[in-house]
């Protein structure tokens, strides 16, 4: 074990794109842990070289969403036996799009420690970059790859009061925006980021329509893409919504609290919200 690093798993960030935005605190970990874990080891060892950190006859080894119990039994041995495991992701955040919550559930479960070291996240970084509303949003990840499901998830989230966050391949970034179009409306606001914080970083902000021109306008689209969408505007909430919402603050909150954080959730007018509170509960009193 580590001279000065406490037994436990570390879930440790890694840079989306530029290699200068590793933490010192996590080159440190990476140097000094018992065993490395990653989902894909020949990027672990490229990160490594890169920073100049040896295995030193350590252990690395691979970690994926099919990873069996087994597996993550193994580990959590290994931890018990007082090694201090790092679960390293290929770029930005474990866990987010990336493998390891069963891993971290079987962990707190088992008593062990768990230490999360902050860096690189391509969401809350497209996040920042796309100019839409920040203080609230809803990260979706990678759609569903059939267009009947993408199509009614997408209908849910027309809906939402918050900027939403989606990953995307390149290959069906067009596919996926004229859905987009076809549900959000062409005018509706969207950033795409490509390639964050990487050489070539391509952000652009605009309408649906807008965006879909100039990525159709292209032979070939590469890299890493995040797609940020604005919220629904309050028109778009209809009063059958409304009384969903309501319906739902209301079994724990009473009428005041209630109106006040749909209000500023929602960004709609308390008399409205009052007014239909009061008639929700007339109902249930009848």
């Amino acid at each position: 074990m580590a001279d000065n690093l406490p037994s436990g798993l570390y879930l440790v960030c890694t840079p989306i794109g530029n290699r200068g935005d590793i933490t010192l605190r996590t080159l440190e970990i990476l140097k000094e842990c018992d065993i490395l874990i990653s989902e894909d080891t020949r990027v672990a060892k490229k990160l490594l070289s890169m920073y100049s950190i040896p295995l030193r006859g350590r252990q690395l080894l691979s970690y994926k969403d099919k990873s069996t119990h087994l597996a993550r039994k193994k580990i959590i041995e290994f931890i018990e036996a007082n090694n201090s495991v790092v679960l390293m992701s290929d770029a930005g955040s474990p866990l987010i799009s990336d493998p390891g919550h069963k891993l971290v559930s079987d962990v707190i479960f088992s008593g062990e420690s768990l230490f999360s070291l902050p860096g690189a996240s391509s969401v809350i970084t497209a996040l920042s970059l796309s100019g839409l509303p920040a203080d609230q949003f809803f990260y979706y990840g990678f759609l569903p790859t059939k267009k009947g499901k993408m199509k009614e998830e997408l209908m849910k989230i027309k809906e939402y009061s918050c900027t939403s966050v989606f990953f995307e391949s390149p290959k069906r970034l067009i596919t996926t925006l004229k859905l987009f179009e076809s549900i959000f409306g062409k005018d509706h606001a969207m950033t795409v980021c490509r390639e964050m914080t990487k050489k070539f970083e391509e952000i652009n902000r605009g309408s649906i329509s807008e965006l879909l021109n100039i990525f159709q306008s292209r032979k070939t689209i590469k890299g890493e893409i995040v797609i940020v969408v604005e919220p629904a505007s309050p028109e778009r909430i209809n009063n059958l919504k409304l009384d969903q919402y309501l319906r739902f603050e209301l079994k724990s909150k009473s009428v005041k609290d209630s109106v006040e954080f749909l209000s500023e959730t929602l960004s709609i007018s308390k008399k409205l919200l009052y007014d239909r509170a009061l008639t929700i509960i007339n109902q249930q009193e009848h």
